[in-house]
């Protein structure tokens, strides 16, 4: 028997998978705080099509807590910053140049 293959996500598949979960959460398709069976059932039928392999829920599941702390670390260090916004369309942190140079003297 051999092991099970490594899931080798890119940033693309990530937005893909962020996508997904905020469809489903509009779906109503997570209840008490947690995304249903029908939810991930959805997500890897999704994920299927779109990149022609089959994904299992667990490496889905373990995907979702990578980014979420990826995610909380990024929050953690702009949360209390002024002068940062999110880009929805760069899906990145921005700012005025000023802002950014002051906070690489801070950070240097």
């Amino acid at each position: 028997m051999s092991a099970p293959q490594k899931e080798v996500w890119t940033q693309e598949m990530d937005n893909v998978l962020i996508d997904a979960f905020v469809h489903q959460l509009n779906e109503g398709n997570k209840v008490n705080g947690s995304f249903s069976s029908l939810a991930y059932v959805n997500i890897t039928k999704e994920l299927a099509e779109k990149y022609q392999r089959p994904f299992v829920k667990e490496k889905v599941k373990n995907r979702l807590k990578f980014v979420k702390r990826k995610f909380h670390k990024c929050y953690d260090i702009f949360k209390g910053l002024s002068g940062f916004s999110w880009d929805s369309s760069t899906k990145c942190f921005d700012a005025d140049a000023e802002v950014w140079k002051k906070l690489i003297e801070v950070c240097s």
